[in-house]
């Protein structure tokens, strides 16, 4: 049902909407990705405005999405069948919520959409349902805030496990899940001083909040092409917390390196950046779509590395018996420290993931420790907050003998057992976890 390559010839806001339709069908129905079906739809918006406009719809959204289901079911009397009228009615609410275009307009151009898609049957429902919302909005904001649900627009399963992980944290998580996200920036000290280029930024009227090192927080996030000294590779976008991992990893000159579930690349590339004279860095992923994205980030930062598309999990199939003497496992997870990010999450993931997450984290943690030199380390990584996840699956492997857990110190987080967490807006950063593994000789 994709409608919005067919009616490419509307008026802009009747194309946003029409593109939202296809957005919301592909995520929602399809269970795709927000970050892989998006930009298949902005590139046909040559005005930024419209780029703009789709992309904090299809975002706000999906953030939403539990709290604007709930209104439209309290403003209906019986399921709504056609999928098109149900995500007219999503876009339209959520812009009388959570954007600055006038209510008469949004219930104007949302039933303009209805007319453009041939559902003129469908218009003064439309209409009513939109005036309804606007005429009950205060009251219906009480009621929703009586449902943990609809109040944190989390899913039920995800609360309790948050509840259960974080009892004294968990409504501060939520909270920082639902808020846009900043834009953090790493800079490439291989092409350019962190100091020169924090003072481009300011001739470019673009504020930051200097952190640390080469990372700064742009304060109103842009275009990542707009940024200065993008396309030359003089920065890059990475939240802070994962830039942790380059530096826990202590890194030395000469060494082997292996970044295993490396796509999109960001970390393979600090690692370059941080110690350009390592003997080797390969950056291994078996997503062959996905692989693409390192080899664009490595040629835009002027770095190498050698890429290998294969699954982490089976090295006899890749491994050419060279022990390595640092080994990156960015394991694949629930994602639930990034949500802010990737609101979509809350939609796309189910209880039922994380037993398999953890499953797959073992596999792979077990797979690659005999590839790593006795002294070598290991750096176990997650964007996740779940202990089940992180500090439990470190706790298992640590009963080999030859593991040894180090200490990990960073300024902000919190130590476990085993490894460190951050949750979620510590310091205005994404959740993650880490986890640093040495082998002990036997």
């Amino acid at each position: 049902m994709i409608i919005f390559f067919k009616l490419k010839f509307m008026k802009p806001e009747i194309r946003v909407r029409l593109a939202l339709i296809d957005i919301l069908q592909e995520v929602l129905e399809q269970q795709h990705s927000l970050t892989l079906v998006l930009p298949n739809y902005l590139k046909e918006f040559s005005d930024q405005r419209d780029q703009a406009l789709v992309q904090f719809c299809a975002y706000g959204i999906c953030r939403d999405y539990l709290r604007l289901d709930a209104v439209i079911k309290k403003l209906t009397t019986r399921p709504i069948k056609d999928q098109q009228i149900y995500y007219l009615l999503l876009m339209g609410i959520y812009q009388i919520m959570s954007s600055r275009i006038p209510d008469f307009a949004v219930v104007n151009t949302t039933v303009e959409a209805a007319k453009a898609l041939k559902l003129t049957f469908a218009a003064g429902f439309i209409n009513g349902v939109l005036r309804e919302f606007l005429r009950k909005k205060n009251d219906l904001t009480k009621e929703l805030d009586d449902n943990p649900i609809t109040k944190w627009s989390h899913p039920l399963w995800l609360i309790d496990y948050l509840k259960s992980s974080w009892p004294t944290q968990w409504e501060e998580i939520c909270t920082a899940n639902n808020q846009m996200p900043p834009m953090w920036l790493r800079i490439n000290q291989q092409q350019i001083d962190s100091t020169v280029y924090l003072e481009l930024l300011q001739k470019n009227n673009l504020p930051v909040t200097y952190h640390s090192g080469v990372t700064c927080c742009l304060q109103d996030p842009i275009e990542v092409e707009s940024l200065p000294g993008f396309s030359q590779g003089h920065i890059s976008v990475q939240d802070a917390a994962a830039q942790f991992a380059a530096e826990l990893l202590d890194l030395q000159a000469n060494q082997l390196i292996l970044d295993a579930c490396a796509a999109p690349g960001g970390k393979t590339c600090h690692i370059l950046e941080k110690m350009p004279n390592v003997a080797k860095v390969i950056a291994l992923d078996k997503d062959a779509e996905r692989v693409t994205r390192i080899q664009d980030n490595l040629s835009r930062l002027k770095l190498k590395a050698e890429i290998v598309i294969a699954d982490a999990a089976k090295p006899a199939a890749w491994w050419d018996k060279q022990l390595f003497d640092r080994i990156l496992l960015d394991a694949p997870c629930s994602a639930t420290g990034v949500i802010r990010r990737h609101p979509d999450i809350k939609i796309l993931r189910h209880a039922k993931d994380i037993p398999l997450f953890v499953e797959q984290q073992l596999q792979l943690i077990n797979a690659l420790w005999p590839l790593l030199k006795p002294n070598g380390k290991l750096l176990y990584a997650t964007c996740s907050i779940l202990p089940q996840e992180n500090e439990m699956v470190i706790a298992s492997f640590c009963k080999h003998n030859d593991v040894q857990a180090l200490p990990i110190k960073l300024p902000h987080g919190m130590p476990t057992a085993h490894g460190w967490q951050l949750i979620p807006g510590t310091n205005n950063m994404d959740g993650f976890f880490y986890a640093l593994l040495q082998k002990t000789p036997l």
